[in-house]
């Protein structure tokens, strides 16, 4: 730090303007601008410029159609959740223990003897009415005593089928 500066090199002086700049003027080291373009010179004869805009209107593609997985899955959510279908469909077919028959069971045969005794229409109201009932409070909110009535029913409803029913309502002939 105490070592002395010694210039190797010297440079000249350089001259100082005459004057400082005035507000607004360039200092003289400066370059002066380029001069500004000249105008452009119209094209000969009679041209005519055509502008035109092409719209196109692109409809959103549509959604496509739910598939039967799709609308069988959203039924099965509507039903309710996957324990509560297990839960009823349990209760519906479990055999119930003095005569170990289930609930479903036992309304089946009601519904066939009904059938069997009172007549074809009478079996049918019973079953299907009993089902439509169910179906409607399932559709209202789903809960496991709900979903079992709708077990117990929908296979009541079948019960009142018999595979001869179509032959008698075509033909009009029993067997």
């Amino acid at each position: 730090m105490s070592d002395p500066i010694i210039p190797t090199r010297v440079f000249p002086s350089a001259e100082l303007p005459p004057r400082p700049p005035i507000a607004d003027e360039a200092p003289p080291w400066r370059t002066p601008p380029a001069p500004p373009a000249p105008p452009a010179v119209p094209p000969p004869g009679d041209i005519t410029i055509t502008h035109r805009h092409v719209h196109e209107i692109r409809m959103p593609e549509p959604e496509p159609a739910p598939t039967r997985w799709d609308r069988a899955w959203a039924l099965a959510q509507r039903l309710g959740r996957p324990w509560q279908l297990a839960a009823a469909l349990a209760l519906a077919f479990a055999p119930i223990l003095p005569n170990r028959y289930s609930i479903a069971v036992t309304w089946a045969y009601c519904v066939q003897t009904t059938r069997a005794h009172q007549g074809q229409g009478f079996g049918y109201t019973l079953g299907i009415g009993a089902l439509i009932a169910a179906s409607w409070l399932v559709y209202r909110r789903a809960t496991v005593p709900r979903l079992t009535a709708l077990a117990v029913t929908a296979l009541g409803a079948l019960s009142a089928a018999s595979l001869y029913d179509p032959i008698l309502w075509i033909t009009g002939v029993a067997r």
